[in-house]
């Protein structure tokens, strides 16, 4: 609307101003040598801009023809730069697609058209790593180090190159580089966190951790923030136990379910004498994740206890998760220590029914061990024990440790160790193939009688061919089903001890 109205304003202008010359009187003489040119305004007016319009078309033409070469080169250099840009296009879908002599012959052709450009350099680099010709990329790389927009780029190409050859001294040495070009790139960070949590030097490693906090989604920062206060406190403890605690609780503040955190933590408040706290802050774990060590921990939390009141401790602890194998096995052990062996088997036994893991099998001969000094039995369940499923560890990269730690020993990346159990050879997919043949569930009595071995007993029997292998059954050293009425007899007559609550819990 604006510019349709000012557009009607000037042509109003330009009518007007024709107008008052048309109808102004006078006229306009001009002398040139013998000539005499008379005419009126408006005439003189309409050829005056006749005349600049002719001189602006002669004037472009003569720029036109002048600029001629110029625009020549400008097409045929845009053209050979659209060559080459899709040179490096059709190389780089090539080496995506592990075609070597197609990327290749783009290689060439992009290095042709448009010489050590950054992504030329990027595609010889990438061709030479997918033939293997290390030496040609790390020259390319390098000759990205004098350009400056590609700077980083070579450094990036450099540190993994110097990684794959096992030099890390000179990756370390790239990822600064790189750091000082850019503070803020991710990749060269995280190559210096490691480096620092490598050398334990855990203040640096926090300080790094803290510029790179807006890098990181806000869960994961405090999760490697409190792993690394977790480590720092772990080196401190024995040294400087004040700043060690006040650590661990900023740690166990940031990830609450960190276990190794929270079991510094109880043992530095057990040794201050704050037994309230730090079983309000092992119960608090223990509810979001049940571990041994919390279990162990909150059990001696007080020195001097005897195992009734070890085993009443258990009790308060796992009321909440009863049904985890881990409450089972702490139940288990107090039971076992305080001379309950009745209520010791009515606890394992729904863990030893299907397939007890290595650890219960073990508490299984000291149970017989001690209640009945049987070595038959025992060495029955030592024997299963040694073919038992494995129980949960500290894995990391396929490491399988008794320990927690910050960092993986194998790939040196913060906060590797997680608490599962380790692969088993034979997979479920193995037991769907061929199942093992039906056995009747295991169930404890008080006491089984030691059976009599005969001799007939001790020669092999034939075994009918089968296609298992390796069938998941009753381990040949079971100790069998067991009197069902002795059980049910054992289970009437013991009654669970009334849980109670410690330190005001």
């Amino acid at each position: 609307m604006i510019r349709a109205l000012i557009t009607l304003i000037l042509l109003s202008a330009t009518a007007t101003g024709l107008a008052w010359l048309v109808d102004m009187r006078g006229g306009l003489l001009v002398n040139l040598g013998p000539y005499q040119i008379e005419t009126s305004l408006a005439v003189a007016a309409v050829g005056t801009l006749a005349l600049a319009v002719m001189l602006a078309m002669v004037w472009a033409c003569i720029r036109y023809l002048v600029n001629i070469p110029q625009a020549l080169s400008q097409y045929y250099s845009g053209r050979k730069r659209d060559k080459g840009y899709q040179a490096v296009a059709r190389g780089m879908m090539a080496i995506g697609m592990g075609d070597r002599k197609t990327a290749e012959r783009a290689a060439r052709d992009a290095h042709k058209c448009l010489g050590s450009e950054p992504l030329v350099l990027l595609l010889q680099a990438q061709y030479a790593q997918l033939s293997g010709d290390r030496l040609a990329a790390d020259r390319a790389f390098r000759s990205m180090l004098d350009l400056e927009d590609a700077k980083t780029l070579g450094l990036r190409g450099l540190f993994i190159e110097a990684q794959r050859r096992g030099e890390h001294d000179e990756a370390l040495s790239f990822a600064r580089q790189a750091q000082q070009v850019q503070p803020a790139l991710p990749w060269a960070n995280e190559a210096l966190l490691e480096w620092h949590c490598q050398q334990e030097d855990w203040s640096q490693a926090l300080a790094l951790l803290q510029r790179m906090q807006k890098q990181l989604e806000k869960p994961l920062y405090r999760r490697q923030r409190a792993v690394l206060l977790t480590a720092y406190a772990n080196s401190l403890h024995r040294t400087d136990a004040e700043t060690a605690l006040d650590l661990g609780q900023e740690a166990v503040k940031l990830a609450p379910d960190l276990v190794p955190a929270t079991v510094l933590v109880a043992h530095l408040l057990m040794a201050r004498e704050d037994l309230r706290k730090a079983s309000r802050l092992l119960e608090a774990c223990w509810s979001l994740a049940p571990h041994p060590d919390l279990a162990q921990a909150y059990i001696h939390l007080r020195h001097g206890d005897s195992p009734s009141d070890r085993l009443t401790r258990a009790e308060v602890l796992t009321r909440q998760t009863a049904e985890h194998s881990d409450s089972r096995y702490a139940l288990a052990q107090c039971a076992i220590e305080a001379r309950d062996f009745t209520r010791a088997r009515q606890i394992l036994s729904p863990e030893i029914a299907n397939r007890p893991t290595t650890r219960f099998c073990l508490l299984m001969a000291r149970l017989e061990q001690l209640e009945h000094h049987d070595p038959s039995a025992a060495q029955l369940w030592l024997a299963r024990a040694s073919r038992a499923p494995r129980d949960a560890a500290w894995i990391a990269d396929g490491l399988v440790s008794d320990h927690w730690a910050a960092v993986s020993p194998v790939s040196g990346r913060l906060d590797a160790f997680a608490w599962k159990y380790p692969q088993e050879s034979i997979t479920a997919r193995d037991l769907t193939d061929h199942p093992a043949p039906e056995t009747a569930p295991v169930t404890l009595a008080a006491a089984p009688a030691a059976p009599t071995i005969t001799p007939e007993a001790q020669k092999p029997k034939p075994k009918p061919a089968s296609s298992v292998v390796f069938p998941l059954v009753t381990s040949p050293d079971d100790p069998g089903p067991m009197d069902r009425s002795a059980e049910d007899e054992a289970t009437q007559s013991s009654k669970p001890a009334k849980p109670v609550h410690l330190f005001g819990g």
